[in-house]
């Protein structure tokens, strides 16, 4: 729940919510669970907290009806919406319900999605493929009490960046950044334009998580950028572009465990995931969170909202 929205809840001993919260970087991760509740956010808050942050909007359980720019959706169980905070809004969120909510400045978003917000603000967003992905990736991050310090900081929010505007630029992004790259495949990248190749780089390496074939030649080359120039970038956005494979790969493979009830094998999620073999998916694993796949499953298993 946004903190500068106004609460409409009409007997506040009734409500009830449990509020996970993740920082990362500039982008917030947040998971609510929470009893049936309604706010907005009015021209006198916008002047009293001018922010202007874009909210993506994960249904986990139950639903969620937004209103903004003209939009009025019902948005259900895996599906996604988007909410500017630099605009008049409305919601509602229903009895026993479970979201993710993805929180970044607007200047954080590529040219595509810029274009696009307001066309998909309140709206019911349908990309079961991504939405699955970006749940699969973001549960690890709400439960984990120990990290890998600034590296994973910076990791996640390079990923959650590329999530919010691969969900808010639909199909349009690919063609306007493939466009872009091209142009300046030779020149350096700086800066915002750094910024911008890390996240096209993220969201082709999502869309190819489980294929052994990812690395970060085969990123360049879809790019149209140059190898040297992809890891110019990342330098400067100070991740590792091998690393962010490899936690990502590693993060959906936790997810997997602490959600996945049907005993599939080690060696089955291993392959899934575009490791070599199991032992070296293992030995990654173990560094990366302190104990087995085995152990894991076991101990950091939740209890799934129904519908997810």
């Amino acid at each position: 729940m946004s903190p500068e929205a106004t609460r409409l809840v009409r007997v506040p001993v009734t409500f009830t919510a449990t509020l996970t919260t993740v920082q990362a970087g500039a982008v917030a991760l947040v998971r609510l669970e929470s009893n049936a509740y309604s706010a907005r956010r009015t021209l006198a808050r916008i002047a009293t907290f001018p922010v202007d942050v874009v909210r993506v909007i994960i249904v986990l359980a139950g639903a969620i009806r937004v209103r903004q720019d003209g939009h009025t959706s019902l948005v259900p169980v895996e599906r996604a919406t988007v909410l500017r905070t630099a605009a008049v809004y409305e919601y509602v969120v229903s009895h026993d319900s479970d979201i993710i909510i993805i929180s970044i400045p607007r200047s954080r978003l590529t040219l595509a999605a810029h274009r696009n917000l307001r066309a998909v603000s309140a709206t019911e967003i349908d990309r079961p493929m991504l939405i699955e992905t970006i749940v699969a990736f973001v549960l690890p991050a709400l439960v984990m009490t120990t990290g890998s310090g600034r590296q994973t900081a910076v990791t996640y929010e390079s990923v959650l960046v590329s999530f919010a505007n691969s969900v808010i630029a639909a199909d349009t992004d690919t063609d306007l950044e493939s466009d872009d790259a091209g142009a300046n495949a030779a020149q350096p990248v700086q800066g915002a334009a750094s910024a911008q190749l890390v996240s096209s780089a993220t969201i082709f390496l999502l869309d190819h998580i489980r294929s052994p074939a990812l690395t970060a030649a085969a990123i360049a080359a879809d790019l149209g950028v140059s190898l040297r120039n992809l890891y110019r970038a990342f330098e400067i956005e100070n991740v590792s572009v091998g690393e962010l494979i490899r936690s990502t790969r590693l993060d959906m493979i936790a997810a997997r465990l602490r959600t996945n009830n049907s005993g599939q094998p080690l060696s089955r999620l291993a392959h899934d995931y575009g490791f070599s073999s199991t032992d070296v998916c293992a030995r990654a694993f173990k560094a990366r969170f302190g104990m087995t796949m085995s152990a894991y499953g076991l101990v950091r298993r939740p209890i799934v909202a129904a519908g997810l």
